[in-house]
């Protein structure tokens, strides 16, 4: 039977992936952009006088307000309206945002211009998400989201890297700056050379059979009816906890601990944070389509037990005795973190109704920056900050352990997932997980 029965676009597949590359490119200026205050903010703590707190409220809840307010209802808008032009005009602005991050003359100035950088960029992701499903079958979409995640730890290393050394020449308000012109070209490339795919293009009939629009309550019941999603986007909010919060704190960690200094630190994440994490995505990708012709369970369950292991590496590295040790330990707990994506985001799009899957990879980013990227800072520096009252000796240290043990719970929520799509699949055989979702009958 074949798996695709109404014709489709098509397109060569060197246009697919330069498509692929641009929007790789947009996402790491998204990573770039959001990155910066993680690598700045030893220099903004010591300016404007702020606590451990203020610093993870900067770099998780404040941005992730926005994020969230925003994320829904432009995910709702993408699975409405040309995607091509809302994510270029989404660029255009937190770009600009980012540039006038750097004019900030207060704390409170400074998160009023991240609170519009975040909600700019929430319907990045979804948006490209979107576009890929729709340009890509779904024994092959692994790879591409993976390559197209890959931006992640690239942006992180240029972020750690480049912004550490122009940090330590220039000062922090010249990083925002800098970093904020380039999106202006990169929306008006997307713009000229990035074309809009039919939507559903490569699932069957009965899956993009479109009811017309949607109303909100409608997704959300689809997220909480069909129990995979939910337990996949709570999988992935835990490692995103777990992530940002070690990321918010790695550079303060070892200026404090192993008294680096900002651009020694910078340049050290980055060779730890940014060859592992594309590599761990990469394998993740190809890892999640190899499964993927065999069952929609395999990649989450691969997912489950190569995320658990994080978290004893990442638990190591904060007690090494040197800043080399523990930069080699923070490259293999980083690998591990990054190998979910592939397998996490195919999967949860391949079983997003067609009609609603702007909303809900919308959702799923509301949910990854409101509960991830802001509990996971904020947790890391309230947690410091408390073991430092009680007298604890490095309370960073400690701090960020409790951050890292997110992942051994996401491990489990991977497991869960795995479990139940198996057992769907197992009642119907052979059949699209997208016309299944679609017809309401999912569990």
């Amino acid at each position: 039977m074949n798996a695709y029965p109404r014709p489709h676009e098509d397109y060569s597949t060197s246009y697919k992936y330069y498509v692929v590359f641009v929007l790789a490119l947009v996402s790491t200026f998204n990573t770039v952009d959001r990155a910066l205050i993680m690598v700045l903010a030893e220099p903004i703590k010591q300016e404007f006088a702020l606590s451990d707190t203020q610093l993870g409220l900067l770099a998780g809840l404040i941005f992730a307000v926005s994020y969230s307010l925003a994320g829904i209802p432009l995910g709702m808008m993408i699975d409405r309206y040309r995607r091509t032009r809302m994510l270029a005009g989404m660029l255009a602005v937190w770009s600009c945002l980012t540039a006038a991050s750097g004019l900030a003359g207060s704390w409170i100035t400074l998160a009023l211009a991240r609170m519009g950088v975040g909600a700019a960029e929430s319907g990045a992701n979804p948006a490209s998400m979107s576009l890929i499903t729709d340009y890509f079958p779904k024994e092959r979409r692994g790879f591409a989201l993976s390559v197209f995640f890959a931006s992640t730890p690239l942006g992180m290393m240029l972020s750690f890297a480049i912004g550490g050394v122009l940090a330590a020449a220039y000062g922090w308000r010249a990083v925002f700056l800098i970093f904020g012109i380039p999106g202006i070209l990169l929306a008006i490339l997307l713009l000229s050379t990035v074309r809009e795919p039919r939507r559903g293009n490569y699932d069957d009939a009965a899956a993009t059979e479109s009811r017309g629009g949607y109303r909100l309550r409608e997704a959300l019941g689809t997220l909480l009816r069909v129990r995979p999603l939910l337990l996949l986007l709570l999988a992935a909010v835990c490692v995103v906890i777990a992530q940002a919060g070690l990321a918010a704190f790695l550079s303060p960690f070892l200026i404090r601990i192993h008294q680096l200094s900002i651009d020694e630190a910078g340049f050290a994440i980055a060779l730890a944070k940014g060859p592992t994490g594309i590599a761990g995505i990469i394998a993740g990708g190809i890892l999640a389509d190899w499964l993927a012709r065999r069952s929609t369970w395999a990649g989450p369950r691969m997912v489950g037990f190569l995320v658990t292991l994080a978290a004893p590496f990442a638990i190591a590295a904060l007690f090494a005795s040197s800043w080399q040790v523990a930069i080699v330990l923070f490259a293999a707990y980083n690998f591990f973190n990054y190998i979910y994506y592939g397998a996490t985001f195919a999967t949860y799009m391949t079983l997003a109704p067609v009609h609603m899957r702007g909303v809900l990879a919308g959702i799923l980013a509301v949910a990854l920056t409101m509960i991830g990227y802001s509990t996971g800072p904020t947790l890391a520096g309230t947690a410091s900050d408390l073991f430092a009252a009680a007298g604890v000796a490095d309370p960073l240290r400690w701090a960020l352990v409790v951050t890292a043990s997110f992942f051994a719970v996401a491990g489990g929520l991977f497991l869960a997932a795995a479990r139940s799509i198996r057992r769907r699949e197992a009642e119907r055989p052979g059949e699209d997980p997208a016309a299944i979702v679609a017809e309401g009958r999912a569990g």
